[in-house]
């Protein structure tokens, strides 16, 4: 056991740095020359890091019982902080996953193999005379709360941070809070409420920093009030039974008292090693949980939102009356506990426990009543499923993870109940886990024990959990012998099904305690089912083990697209389909969807903005301001209204209609209207602007732009608006611009909207200070983002000069970011602030080259961006969506009547299919799709055609989406929009001259050949040429391969692989992996333009050759969006 003092290092720092230079730093930190008064530093010097040392103050010599534990017992010789450590040979010994090493005063996290893992703990021992502690300057906590067990009194340890010379330290309770102003002569002090708050089952407690505004500890505690704990015991019929066999368990429920109790039962038995494997917690009834952090405002009970905690969530070990909190020191977990005596004064521990093996086991599975330093080391079979076979043999066929479920069991009288049910074939451990309830509600209890199911001879078929048609594999066979004598076993393999299997009697010697592993060469013949049978016979003892194995066909359905857009004034254009060789006609579908140009567009993305459940001030705008604006400007052109109307509120499926009416409820669009308008008069504060929300309790300039311009232009498209109440918006907005003083976006996207308001409008005073506020935006337009020098060029068609907007005409050109498919300005993610958005910019920029420069070469390029960036019918949210609307809407009031007429013929591979006529009646009825028949469809390129037919100047566009089977050798990269190709490299453990090992890369890149045990890391390249969002890659699996975490989780990463500059770090980050037995499948939310790649590792397990299957990406909500890579095979070598 060792003790640390923060004082003594301060000492020991000083006497080291008396020589060095002016500014220096060491792995502690930095220190510079500036006047520190404390008197260990030489003069002149200041220390702005302390640290600890770690003396020895106990040792003595241990050893491992035959359960797996150790247990010591020690007393700290005075108050302070202690280490404890468990060394032999100078070395740490093993510890749980996660261990935190303590080094040099910081928290270290090792992932190392478990032989060289740390294991330390560190606990506090204090008295209620205690008054400092060798805490760091910045450290605070509270302790001791988690020994309360429902007493009248209260009482807690509190570790205050230096210079926090006015604190106050409140308990909360379910109905109360108590506060306490917190004195002390030091750091440290005990605080004791005499009357504890009210409780239910939890507390919470936190200290305020009243002079800083910060709240510097916090701690949530169960209660653990011994008068509301249930104390179950499970007593099974056997701790050791075989599988299939039936089983018993007996429950027997007392009170606090020890007097039997009738409750009522949730009892479940499941495989343990999935249990450790999902790591879920089957903790006590009452376990605290503390949280130490710094800076941080926000506690339960106070209205602050503002700080960031630094520390994570921690939980007790153990908690029996000692052992106290987990507990956190300089920025890691480590696992510190605080003792109480009941004798003030005097400071004695008796021993110190601690469980190694998550979760914490129930108080049956500890070492005696005692506490000490204990090891569990439990050894965790891992089993299938099984069912009575032939031959004499049992074969095994029935594994399940869960072996009884009981949600509702009921004790007796005399709290009582007993279980039977039969053990699945697994071969493991059992947890056999009670939570009961008393009958009053108010009384809890949990309990569990383990139990085994195993046999002398084990028979353990090895397979993958999956093979592809053509795939040949080496099947194992583990043969385990339990026994104390050497096993002569008679071992065999057979299949049956979609798997050929060369089925040859084998005799494999198998030593006492050991195993030993035969395999059997099998070939999947084609798509089915296949099963696998293994057994094992020794004299009396014999076991045997059926597994089935999905054989999937060698191909994919493959999905192609291709994309034509016919421009005003084109006569013809064209794209091609490429499909696989050979083609399967039989499952094939193919087809082209013809779209009206951007009208159709825009009309399509209105049911997605009048059914967005709407809260804010800006969604509420963005309800119906573009569907009156869409609706005004294609009654311009002589739509029928109450057909404009059906089109723009007709959902596309049954299940967006019943959305809409759950959501909106709302047939008509002047009942959105009325609905909308008046919660933007509610959300209005007294002659001021508004902000985001109804209850805003201040104004916000972009916002109180956003609803003056947008009732203006509902004003404009024949919404009835009270203009008394629009023209006080209007002056308000103009006082808000005076007033405003930064240069930024919402000034000038304020300065567009009023220039947007007839002359007439604005008083002189305020158009002369209009002008003013323009000039000086303009003079610092350096600080505006695509989007705001799109409003500033907006606003010079009122307030600027010619040769201004020339300038902005160029600094626009200058910015555009040109891509395959337009267009744009702005970021397409990666932004903090929506008005640096890519559409909103882009949407803003054709708004303004519309009033300023309609000629303008980037405005339909601009555009059709705008049209191809959707997601789905709309775009990344109800912002963004009622720009990009506006924006074609003005662009559709352009047009003029050839928008809305002519037609196309369709032509496939030469022959024509259909004529697509276009009226103002087709554009409402939605976009043509014309089926391309299977006969006219030939392997490889396939040309489509459009032509116009008729006299019309709108744009038209195409999308062909084709769906077929390929097999796997002849897959053929395909994309549309994004490319994608998948290869693999591999490393290997090779020893070393030290005798450790250590991972070198192997030449598998090239030869596509590894062995097994080799870690196999895929790598999928992505070619993104615009930026995309939320993107799918399912990536399959090599049969004999099995990733190195079978979970999902965050492991994944996404590279950026094209960077210019070769001393900059690649771009990378996590992304989400959803595994899958024959794929992994990885979810982007967005994917910059660029080249990437996704790695994840896997590791090579079963010899043989399989099929690797293409790699598929899509775009969740643009189905034109898509991609495949070809068909790989990797090879496995046995090592």
């Amino acid at each position: 056991m060792r003790g640390a003092t923060l004082a003594e290092a301060r000492k020991i720092e000083a006497d080291r740095r008396k020589n060095l230079p002016r500014e220096f730093h060491d792995n502690n930190g930095w220190y510079y020359n500036d006047g520190w008064t404390c008197d260990l530093m030489p003069d002149g010097w200041k220390k702005i890091f302390a640290d600890y040392v770690i003396t020895p103050v106990s040792e003595q010599r241990v050893s491992c019982g035959a359960d797996g534990c150790i247990e010591a017992k020690f007393k700290p010789p005075h108050e302070g902080i202690f280490e404890v450590r468990v060394e032999k040979e100078g070395r740490t010994l093993i510890s749980q996953k996660g261990t935190l090493q303590w080094n040099g005063g910081r928290v270290d996290f090792y992932r190392q193999p478990a032989e060289m893992r740390q294991g330390q703990w560190v606990f506090v021992a204090a008295d209620e005379t205690t008054k400092t502690l060798a805490f760091k300057p910045d450290e605070a906590l509270i302790l001791g709360l988690e020994d309360y067990r429902g007493e009248k009194a209260l009482k807690a340890l509190v570790v205050l941070p230096e210079n926090c010379s006015d604190a106050y330290f409140s308990v909360a309770g379910e109905q109360q809070v108590l506060t306490r102003r917190l004195k002390f002569s030091d750091r440290t002090g005990v605080v004791i409420f005499d009357e504890a708050p009210k409780l239910m089952s939890a507390m919470q407690a936190a200290v305020f920093d009243f002079k800083n505004d910060e709240t510097v500890a916090k701690a949530n505690v169960s209660v653990a009030d011994v008068r509301t704990q249930i104390a179950l015991e499970i007593s099974p019929g056997s701790k050791k039974q075989r599988p299939g066999e039936s089983a018993r368990a007996d429950i027997v429920a007392k009170d606090s008292t020890g007097k039997p109790v009738s409750v009522e039962l949730t009892l479940a038995a499941a495989d343990n090693a999935l249990v450790e494997l999902r790591g879920a917690r089957y903790s006590q009834t009452h376990a605290p949980v503390f949280s130490l952090f710094k800076n941080s405002v926000h506690i339960n009970w106070h209205a602050s939102d503002s700080g960031r905690e630094r520390h994570t969530v921690s939980r007790s070990a153990d908690p029996r009356d000692g052992a106290l909190i987990l507990a956190m020191f300089g920025g890691g977990k480590m696992n510190g506990e605080l003792i109480w005596d009941k004798n003030p004064g005097i400071i004695q521990v008796d021993s110190f426990t601690q469980q190694m093996t998550p979760p914490p086991p129930s108080e049956s599975d500890r070492v005696g009543n005692s506490m000490g330093a204990a090891f569990d080391l439990r050894d965790l079979d891992d089993g299938r499923v099984c069912k009575d076979g032939t031959d004499g043999i049992r074969l095994r066929r029935h594994f399940a993870w869960t072996a009884f479920w009981e949600p509702e069991l009921l004790t007796d009288k005399d709290g009582r109940a007993s279980v039977n049910f039969t053990y699945p074939d697994n071969l493991t451990q059992w947890r056999i886990a009670a939570y009961a309830v008393g009958e009053d509600g108010n009384t809890f209890g949990t309990a569990q024990v383990m139990t085994r199911t195993s046999l002398p001879l084990q028979a353990r078929a090895q397979a993958p959990r999956f093979l592809i048609e053509g795939d040949e594999a080496a099947l194992s066979g583990l043969f385990v012998n339990r026994t104390d004598a050497d096993l002569r076993v008679s071992a065999n393999m057979k299949a049956t099904g979609a798997v050929d299997l060369v089925s040859a009697q084998r005799d494999v010697f198998v030593p006492r305690q050991a195993e030993t592993r035969a395999s059997w060469q099998a070939k999947a013949r084609g798509p089915g089912e296949a099963v696998i049978s293994l057994t094992a016979k020794a004299g009396a003892e014999s076991d045997g083990m059926a597994q089935e194995i999905p054989v999937l066909e060698d191909g994919i359905r493959q999905d192609m697209a291709a994309c034509a857009r016919l421009a005003a004034g084109e006569g013809r254009a064209s794209m091609t389909l490429a499909l696989p060789n050979p083609l399967n006609h039989e499952r094939l579908a193919a087809e082209v969807i013809v779209a009206q140009g951007r009208a159709d567009v825009m009309i399509n993305a209105l049911p997605y903005l009048i059914d967005y459940p709407y809260g804010c001030v800006e969604q509420t705008m963005s309800r119906f301001l573009p569907a009156v604006v869409v609706k005004k400007t294609l009654c311009d052109f002589g739509f029928d209204a109450g057909a404009v109307e059906k089109r723009i509120l007709a959902p596309e499926s049954d299940a967006a209609k019943a959305r809409r009416e759950r959501s909106a409820g709302l047939q008509k669009l002047d009942d959105v209207v009325a609905k909308s308008l008046g919660s933007l008069r509610e959300a209005r504060h007294y002659r001021e602007g508004f902000g985001w929300w109804p209850n805003s309790r201040s104004s916000d300039l972009w916002m109180t732009a956003y609803v003056a311009w947008g009732l203006q232009l509902a004003s404009e498209a024949g919404v009835t608006v009270d203009e008394r109440w629009l023209d006080d918006v209007r002056k308000v907005l103009a006082k808000m611009i005076q007033r405003h003083e930064n240069v930024d976006d919402r000034l000038a996207w304020a300065l567009f909207v009023m220039a947007e308001v007839p002359t007439f409008k604005i008083a002189m005073k305020d158009f002369g200070a209009l002008k003013k506020t323009y000039a000086r935006v303009y003079a610092a337009r350096e600080n505006l983002s695509a989007s705001g020098r799109a409003c500033l060029l907006a606003a010079s068609a009122r307030w600027g000069a010619d040769a201004e907007r020339a300038v902005l005409l160029r600094n626009l050109k200058n910015g555009m970011q040109r891509t395959a498919h337009g267009v744009h300005w702005g970021a397409t993610n990666g932004y903090w602030r929506a008005t640096e958005g890519a559409v909103e910019s882009t949407a803003q920029t054709a708004i303004a080259l519309m009033k300023t420069d309609p000629g303008n070469a980037l405005l339909e390029p601009a555009l059709d961006w705008l049209v191809m960036n959707r997601r789905g019918n709309g775009w990344q949210n109800t912002r963004a969506s009622s720009f990009a609307v506006l924006a074609l809407a003005r662009a559709a009031a352009r047009s003029g009547d050839e928008a809305f007429e002519g037609g196309v013929d369709v032509f496939l591979n030469g022959k024509k299919l259909k004529s697509v006529m276009f009226s103002k009646k087709a554009l409402l009825a939605g976009a043509t799709r014309v089926a391309l028949p299977a006969a006219l469809l030939r392997s490889g390129d396939n040309r489509i055609e459009l032509k116009r037919s008729a006299a019309g100047k709108g744009d038209v566009y195409a999308t062909a989406l084709a769906s077929a089977w390929a097999r796997g050798d002849s897959v053929k990269p395909e994309a549309n929009l994004v490319s994608v190709a998948r290869d693999f490299s591999g490393r290997r453990i090779e020893p070393t001259l030290g005798g450790d090992g250590k991972l070198r890369a192997t030449a598998m890149a090239e030869t596509g050949i590894a062995q097994t045990g080799d870690e196999v890391t895929a790598r999928v390249a992505l070619s993104v040429p615009d930026s995309l969002e939320y993107m799918m890659v399912a990536v399959p699996k090599p049969a004999g391969c099995e990733p190195l975490n079978p979970l999902n989780g965050w492991d994944a990463e996404l590279i950026q692989v094209s960077a210019t500059n070769d001393s900059t770090p690649p771009v990378s980050r996590r992304i989400y992996r959803e595994e899958h037995d024959d794929h992994s499948a990885f979810f982007l939310d967005h994917v910059e333009a660029g080249e990437w790649e996704i790695r994840f590792a896997m590791r090579a397990v079963t010899p043989g050759d399989f099929r690797a299957l293409p790699v598929k990406v899509e775009a969740m909500y643009v189905p034109e969006i898509r991609a495949n890579s070809d068909a790989r095979r990797v090879r496995i070598e046995a090592r």
